[in-house]
């Protein structure tokens, strides 16, 4: 049995497709923005001969009594997407949020509702057998609009090269300056968690995983494809 199949038995509501639009699919899915004024408004998630069973916000929606209930540090928050990719056996979690104009306040936001979103799924996976998270890759994508002139990117660039002068451990320089070099870099979940001051355990922390920043290639796009 999958995680994802004992998770569904586990938690057998989140199947129904009113509760959180959980559908399955080949190739490909996508993810919907749900705010009514969103100029983002979808993002195709892809990989040729992958199966993928896919969650929207409404998963890991409301769970104050593990979160804000219970501590300051766990963020109540909620991403647009969660999904179980299988490929050649391989099972991996992509967790995604679209945001529909570029800022270091929005992508920084962005990857903390991916970050809290997946904890919260996290504990609840714990319980469910065949999930071992040594095993299971994980990816945090958030899809953007690119710049919507020059004028911004300078803007941008400036920022983040002030944050590398005044804390080379902050998102901007220690995340932002490489996902807009790179697009995908590698890392762990205790690098993250440390932006928020969490204590995880070094089991947890150590997990590496992709982050990625998949921009429009044009301001006027309102949807942009994004190969796992």
């Amino acid at each position: 049995m999958s995680a994802a199949i004992a998770f569904l038995t586990v938690y057998d509501k989140v199947g129904n497709i009113a509760f959180a639009d959980c559908r399955q699919s080949h190739d490909s899915y996508e993810v919907n923005e749900h705010e009514d004024h969103a100029t983002m408004t979808k993002l195709n998630v892809t990989m040729p001969h992958a199966e993928f069973i896919a969650f929207d916000y409404r998963l890991v929606k409301n769970m104050k009594d593990f979160t804000e209930h219970r501590t300051t540090l766990i963020q109540d928050t909620d991403c647009d997407g969660l999904a179980f990719m299988t490929y050649n056996g391989q099972e991996s979690i992509v967790a995604t949020e679209l945001k529909s104009r570029f800022s270091t306040q929005k992508i920084k936001y962005a990857f903390t509702q991916i970050t809290f979103s997946f904890l919260k799924l996290h504990a609840m996976l714990s319980l469910c057998q065949d999930y071992d998270i040594d095993n299971m890759p994980l990816h945090f994508v958030v899809a953007c609009k690119c710049f919507e002139h020059k004028h911004q990117e300078d803007t941008i660039q400036n920022i983040l090269e002030k944050a590398k002068m005044a804390d080379p451990t902050s998102f901007e320089a220690y995340f932002l300056s490489k996902l807009l070099k790179y697009g995908r870099i590698t890392t762990t979940l205790g690098e993250i968690a440390r932006q928020y001051g969490l204590l995880l355990n070094s089991h947890l922390a150590g997990k590496e995983l992709t982050m990625s920043l998949q921009v429009t290639k044009n301001y006027a796009d309102t949807s942009v494809t994004y190969m796992v």
